[in-house]
């Protein structure tokens, strides 16, 4: 058994050695391989999260992966169709001012539901989310910051699978022949 898979690896590796050039064959062996690395990124993704969830009011701070956030203040907004208790937060990286971010509450005419919208902050290391929960007091909101590292490594899987399928497409068993030739 071992020396029949081990003959049938062998000639798979063969093969796909003497056909690297082909692109059909790249994009086949290349697409599952990066769905497998998707896979792989997704998990150290939900590995390395940091997340925090505070009770923060008007200069408040706190750090999360190597960013400091402070809280500034909450103010009221109108919106077009809603109205939103808007949280101001600066976020600091080694005292540097890196980006304010604007977490939203709303609340919608229409339906009167409460939904949130997190503020996200993108970077090639992975991206920031400050989300506002329910006021805990007057004076103090509850805050959720999360960091989750590597997000852009997921995009970039998609993108290299959808290339290796583009690719293994272009092989030229899957293109349709005239129907002269088929019928001869």
């Amino acid at each position: 058994m071992s020396i029949y898979v081990s003959s049938k690896y062998h000639s798979l590796l063969k093969n796909s050695i003497k056909n690297v050039g082909r692109t059909e064959e790249w994009g086949r062996y290349n697409g599952g391989g990066f769905n497998n690395s998707e896979i792989i990124d997704i998990y150290r993704v939900e590995l390395n999260n940091e997340e925090k969830d505070l009770r923060m009011s008007a200069g408040s701070k706190s750090s999360l992966a190597g960013y400091e956030i402070r809280f500034n203040q909450v103010s009221e907004i109108t919106g077009p169709n809603y109205v939103a208790a808007q949280g101001n937060i600066s976020v600091f990286k080694d005292d540097k001012l890196v980006t304010m971010m604007y977490p939203q509450k709303r609340k919608y005419d229409s339906s009167q539901m409460l939904m949130t919208e997190a503020a996200i902050y993108n970077s090639f290391v992975g991206d920031l989310y400050i989300s506002m929960a329910e006021p805990v007091s007057p004076s103090e909101w509850g805050i959720k910051i999360q960091f989750k590292p590597f997000i852009n490594y997921i995009w970039l899987g998609c993108f290299l699978m959808a290339l290796g399928g583009i690719f293994a497409v272009s092989d030229k068993k899957y293109r349709f022949k005239p129907i002269a030739q088929v019928i001869a």
